[in-house]
């Protein structure tokens, strides 16, 4: 029998911003960039708990590249 290894998650993403486009998961200093984001285009971006812990920020991953 095969284990599967988990992947470690080095960008943690504890929120998921509800953008036009769909969810988004992300760090809270993401999803504020995405409010402000949303604001400023006239959107209204909530921002929820995302259930689901082994998602990462992929804006995180993005600059940290």
């Amino acid at each position: 029998m095969v284990e599967k290894l988990e992947k470690e998650v080095l960008f943690p993403a504890p929120y998921l911003a509800h953008w036009v486009t769909g969810p988004v998961a992300c760090c809270r200093k993401h999803a504020d960039d995405i409010v402000k984001l949303g604001a400023f285009t006239g959107a209204h971006v909530a921002i929820t708990e995302n259930p689901n812990e082994k998602d990462e920020c992929s804006n995180c991953i993005d600059e940290n590249k």
